[in-house]
């Protein structure tokens, strides 16, 4: 097995990159931690996922990966998006009933961002994004332990309390 090279991804690195552009099989999007699991890393936990995935994301090597990635989807997406396009205005131009002729234009409309405010997080979004999650996560895990610690408080004082009353019942 030959050396890696500076600037060659792992198989493990480019699997990463893969998920994070292109998603599960279906081209839906994945949780990180899925794409961490996914991807062949090992995390014992949720919290180890998490701080993995920002981790591997900061790196120089995984941006530009992606960003090719990025492109090139983006390049294959654009010559569907022109046909459908294309057709769409054909449609619109040549139909005569209304409904038919009413819906292309709306996808044409939706597509030219008439009728929704389009929203776009940039790459570094994505690292905060992931540290929000996990601090999210953090808080819960520590409310959780909070109420677990009252809870055995209330135990231990419940304990206290009936000990007392069987002291006083026995004098």
């Amino acid at each position: 097995m030959g050396c890696k090279r500076k600037g060659d991804l792992t198989q493990r690195e480019e699997r990463f990159c893969w998920l994070y552009v292109m998603g599960d099989e279906s081209g839906k999007s994945i949780k990180p931690i899925d794409i961490i699991k996914q991807s062949g890393y090992k995390a014992k936990s949720t919290q180890n996922c998490y701080h993995e995935y920002k981790r591997i994301l900061e790196r120089s090597i995984i941006q530009r990966r992606i960003d090719e990635l990025v492109k090139q989807r983006d390049k294959e997406f654009l010559v569907d998006r022109k046909f459908v396009i294309e057709e769409l205005r054909k449609i619109a131009e040549a139909e005569k009933d209304s409904a038919q002729k009413v819906k292309a234009l709306e996808l044409l409309g939706k597509h030219l961002g008439l009728f929704e405010e389009r929203i776009s997080i940039s790459k570094d979004r994505h690292a905060q994004i992931a540290d929000d999650v996990w601090k999210k996560r953090e808080k819960q895990i520590m409310a959780n332990e909070q109420e677990r610690i009252e809870a055995i408080k209330l135990g231990i004082i419940a304990e206290q309390e009936e000990m007392k009353n069987e002291a006083e019942i026995q004098d």
